[in-house]
């Protein structure tokens, strides 16, 4: 049963029509117009984390062999103790973990402040080291380049795990979900090392809204509707299948994936390809863990009030520590 703060927020969406830009074609399109002008902003003064973060937490940017961003946050404290001349001669009671985030934003935005306090409450609980991949967006850029410069964070990311003998984990939420699920597919066909865990939140899944399930593309899902789905996919995926792999994971190999946690809500638009994707991936062997959480909607596990959040975050929490 949804929560009754949980409730006051789906109805809040639901009053003020909060879906419309993701949903109505001339909405629709000045959005897709101001996230261009966003990027090109972005594209004259370089992309720097929220102060907030920068001010708590240790923040790093490096780069990726093909020059992606890469901004790498751990907890003040694990940075004194990694700088600390004796720290090599502790005793170490478990493998560090290394996380690296694909943010959502339907390709079209940029890591939000409500992302990153949720990998900050991630970096302070967990004691992970984040790496968030500021990776090129649509519409100014296509699924190629998307995914080429992922897969370079991706093998930038194993080479630091393997480096500092760590755990590897791809987190992803929304579209950046699908990008982590992809990325390891991709890795799957180079047979090229994999990561260690897979975490998806409402992965964009089945982007075209083919699968015919109960949920279909739920007409109550308060954020997203089924015109700018597939408006996302094929802007996005220009020159491409949308029906195909890439840019759909629902239709990429997983065989060889390594366990997987996806956390979705029961009124949320993605939760018929969710569903389907866990199916197909259960009977190739790969274990996969789908948590639906009753009333709620896309992403919402970044409203960190909710009750419901609060449990998703610790089912994250769990899944990676």
């Amino acid at each position: 049963m949804r929560s009754s703060e949980a409730t006051a927020i789906y109805d809040m969406f639901i009053r003020t029509n909060a879906k419309a830009p993701w949903s109505e074609p001339v909405p629709f399109a000045q959005l897709v117009e101001a996230c261009r002008e966003e990027q090109r902003i972005e594209l004259e003064s370089a992309y720097e984390p929220p102060a907030f973060l920068r001010e708590s937490m240790h923040v790093e940017r490096s780069h990726a062999a093909d020059g992606t961003l890469l901004v790498t946050v751990r907890s003040a404290a694990s940075a004194g103790s990694a700088s600390n001349e004796h720290a090599e001669s502790a005793e170490l009671t478990c493998t560090p973990t290394h996380v690296l985030y694909f943010h959502g934003g339907a390709f079209f935005k940029r890591i939000s402040d409500d992302q990153w306090r949720f990998c900050q409450r991630l970096v302070e609980r967990t004691g992970c080291e984040l790496t968030a991949c500021i990776y090129p967006l649509a519409p100014t850029h296509r699924c190629a380049e998307t995914l080429a410069a992922t897969t370079s964070a991706y093998e930038a990311a194993c080479a630091r795990a393997e480096q500092e003998v760590a755990r590897l984990v791809l987190f992803g939420d929304s579209a950046g979900g699908s990008l982590a699920v992809a990325v390891a597919q991709l890795a799957v066909q180079r047979n090229a090392a994999l990561p260690d865990r897979i975490l998806a939140i409402s992965p964009f899944f089945d982007m075209m809204g083919d699968v015919d399930l109960a949920t279909g593309y739920n007409a109550h899902d308060p954020l997203i509707g089924r015109y700018s789905c597939q408006q996302i996919a094929e802007i996005w995926a220009e020159g491409l299948d949308p029906r195909s792999f890439p840019p759909d994971p629902l239709y990429g190999p997983k065989r060889g994936l390594p366990p997987m946690l996806v956390i979705g809500g029961e009124h949320e638009i993605m939760l018929s390809g969710m569903r389907a994707f866990a199916a197909e991936a259960r009977t190739e062997g790969c274990q996969v863990t789908l948590s639906e959480y009753e009333g709620m909607w896309h992403i919402f596990p970044f409203i960190e009030h909710l009750p419901e959040s609060q449990r998703a975050f610790e089912e994250v929490v769990a899944f990676i520590a």
